[in-house]
């Protein structure tokens, strides 16, 4: 879709060819004249698989925070078919063979850091603004640190558009129409958990690939942007089922050999990213109904078949809950909902 393709050019128009500059620069050098010139920026790669990902944003906040002398270059499609590619974009991150990886909170708790599975919780965020509240917190900030466990550092928390159910053979609308439901999900815990209580088969694939699946969990941009419009049977518009919100994290060695400054540069470039993230999300919050609505039907469940939904996965709230901090961020954040009058951030047709 053309809105999808401007999206992700904006992207790139943040970032600088890769130049394999060392970690390590100043800002001039003397040149054999006697004189100043200035020196190549320093680049660092970051590595991503979706193009919706909020690496724009954060590569135009890193070279204008540091006047020019730190850029980010976005290395795309990362990992290409691989089902596990976030997985596998940690593990690179990790290893040293890319600086920078961003990737869903979803894919965390499969590797042993379940600090952001309160942020997954089926049917609790329903709304980009709850979902900018509850990034905000300080529980936030506590999560991202979490990281660390798997080796990397957590640099930004940023937010992402909502994911519903995308009906297939069928529309996902009461709790009976997942069962035995082949369900295509980004891999997570969270999201295994969920379609198990509700009798159906979760099963990770790639965002291009809809085959032999009943449904699945996306957000609006995947589906207009991919082939699942053209091969779906309805989405139900007032149900999310959670946020995509997303990480960026830094390989530890080549943190380390930042300067204090450089290391605050990324730090506050993810802080200042955050904003005209959260602005855009909303913004396609809006508009890709307009795209969708010709060819998709969008359907509403009622509000005895929300609660019926969210009845179901009450066993996967007690096993979140297990964990402290979990429990911490399920009570802030329904909290935050009470406040707001649960508003859900529905699609609906023109």
């Amino acid at each position: 879709m053309a809105h999808a393709h401007a999206r992700a050019a904006a992207a790139f128009c943040a970032t600088l060819v890769f130049t394999g500059a060392a970690l390590g620069c100043s800002h001039a050098r003397v040149d054999k004249a006697g004189g100043t010139a200035p020196v190549k920026p320093l680049v660092l790669t970051l590595a991503t698989h979706d193009e919706d990902y909020a690496y724009g944003s954060f590569a135009a906040a890193v070279a204008r925070l540091s006047g020019g002398s730190m850029r980010v270059k976005i290395a795309t499609n990362w990992r290409g078919s691989d089902i596990q590619y976030e997985r596998g974009i940690v593990r690179d991150v990790r290893r040293g063979r890319v600086p920078l990886g961003i990737v869903g909170v979803r894919v965390w708790d499969t590797l042993g850091v379940p600090s952001f599975q309160a942020l997954v919780a089926p049917f609790l965020i329903e709304s980009v603004d709850i979902e900018g509240r509850a990034l905000r917190s300080g529980l936030g900030r506590r999560a991202l640190g979490a990281v660390s466990r798997r080796g990397v550092v957590g640099i930004a928390l940023l937010p992402g558009l909502l994911r519903r159910p995308f009906g297939i053979t069928r529309p996902l609308v009461r709790p009976r129409d997942y069962r035995s439901a082949t369900i295509g999900i980004r891999p997570g815990g969270v999201a295994k958990a969920t379609f198990a209580v509700l009798g159906g088969i979760a099963r990770g694939n790639t965002p291009s690939d809809p085959s032999g699946l009943d449904g699945a969990e996306l957000d609006l941009l995947t589906i207009t942007s991919d082939v699942w419009d053209s091969r779906g049977r309805a989405l139900t518009g007032n149900v999310v089922f959670w946020p995509k919100a997303q990480t960026i994290v830094m390989n530890r060695a080549a943190f380390d050999r930042l300067t204090s400054e450089q290391r605050e540069i990324l730090r506050r470039a993810g802080r200042d990213a955050f904003e005209p993230e959260l602005r855009r999300d909303r913004r396609d919050e809006r508009y890709e109904p307009s795209l969708l609505c010709s060819t998709v039907s969008v359907v509403t469940a009622t509000p005895a078949e929300r609660a019926a939904l969210r009845r179901s996965v009450e066993r996967v709230y007690r096993g979140l809950e297990r964990d402290p901090f979990t429990k911490k961020w399920i009570t802030q954040i329904e909290q935050m909902r009470a406040q707001a009058s649960a508003r859900v951030d529905s699609v609906r047709c023109p």
